[in-house]
């Protein structure tokens, strides 16, 4: 894997984000893959910004295998943290300069989801009001920006903290939240604060990871971190009668696992979540489908007979088995994201190259 001295760094800049990043659901169809992933040809691009000692994507979502957006981080404050794929080539996105744009501080994007070419949002944080006196400080404040197919521009809500996650089941019906116990809900008017009733632990933060939904209702992971003592609690929760309602809870601690750290969010016909492995919701409890013994941080299917899931590799399932992705086992490669469409696929990772960490997008068709 990569230097772990190096990889503090981007972790610290990511307030322990990225770890538990998740990938979208949309309720749709289930799709038969065209060819048999396992027998994709991989070819891989590597993405990063001039002058940039890192750019790092975590994040992906596309209308279709010629239409392709990644998000993250980026050393420069914004320049290199979004990318896009037209079917030939990536190219940086300048968000933060387009019309509507002109985002005040810098930027990081942990998320992006969308709906089609011309609706698409991306979720995370700006940074403002920097002291320089030791110690420094910054004030993280919430970030959603839209695409309407010729801008993007940044959605009005108020200054809250880093958003993790943005998801919608429709355009009319999209919740983002990400730290605190504030959640962000469009109606397909207007955007409002909805607010998340729990108590947790003295010394325990508290953030939203991931957003989902599953036959007609709303679903969130989240997690408390005990930075004094390293314990880490998740929490499943529940949209119901306008409320979320805490489903089930467990430590990191107390030995077992009984469901992930967060949900899965693409076009499948049931409810994963994966952390320590992938897990299946069924008649309201988790059954584990796949084992690891390293974090799956995210997972992608177009039907339960066509899933990729990312951890310290790549793997398929294809309705009966797990195979891993032989040509995509590289020790040097840390995964963190991927999606396709049935009929290509796209991972993404990052590696570091001596002197810059950058990001590497395998794509298999």
């Amino acid at each position: 894997m990569l230097n772990k001295n190096i990889y503090f760094e981007f972790i610290t800049i990511f307030t322990f984000t990225v770890i538990f990043l998740g990938c979208k659901k949309d309720n749709v169809v289930e799709v038969t893959p065209i060819k048999d992933p396992r027998t994709y040809t991989w070819t891989a691009d590597t993405l990063g910004y001039p002058g940039a000692y890192q750019t790092l994507m975590t994040d992906i979502w596309g209308s279709s295998h010629n239409d392709v957006y990644v998000v993250g981080h980026s050393s420069m404050g914004g320049s290199g943290g979004m990318w896009h794929y037209d079917g030939n080539h990536w190219t940086n996105v300048l968000y933060h300069t387009t019309e509507g744009g002109q985002i005040e501080g810098a930027t990081d994007l942990y998320s992006i989801y969308g709906f089609s070419s011309h609706d698409i949002y991306a979720a995370g944080e700006r940074i403002i009001g920097y002291n320089p006196n030791p110690p420094p400080t910054f004030k993280d404040s919430s970030l959603i920006i839209h695409y309407d197919g010729s801008a993007w521009k940044r959605v009005n809500i108020y200054n809250g903290e880093s958003l993790n996650d943005i998801y919608g089941s429709s355009p009319n019906d999209i919740w983002a939240g990400g730290l605190g116990k504030n959640m962000f809900h469009y109606n397909g008017s207007i955007w409002e604060t909805d607010s998340i009733n729990i108590n947790v632990p003295d010394g325990f933060d508290f953030q939203v990871n991931t957003i989902s939904s599953y036959n007609s209702n709303f679903y969130f992971m989240g997690y408390g971190n005990n930075n004094s003592t390293g314990e880490s609690i998740y929490y499943f929760f529940k949209r119901v009668s306008n409320s979320w309602v805490l489903q089930d809870s467990f430590s990191d601690i107390n030995g077992g696992n009984p469901f992930g750290h967060r949900l899965c969010q693409s076009s499948l016909p049931d409810l994963y979540s994966n952390g320590y492995g992938i897990f299946k919701y069924n008649n309201l409890s988790w059954n584990k489908i796949f084992n690891s013994d390293y974090p799956v941080s995210c997972m992608w299917g177009t039907g339960n007979n066509n899933i990729f899931a990312v951890s310290t590799g790549v793997f398929h399932y294809n309705g009966t088995d797990w195979k891993q992705i032989e040509q995509l086992n590289n020790p040097q490669i840390d995964y963190y994201a991927v999606w396709t469409d049935g009929t290509e696929a796209f991972v993404v990772g990052h590696i570091f190259d001596g002197t810059y960490q950058k990001t590497i997008v395998w794509h298999g068709k």
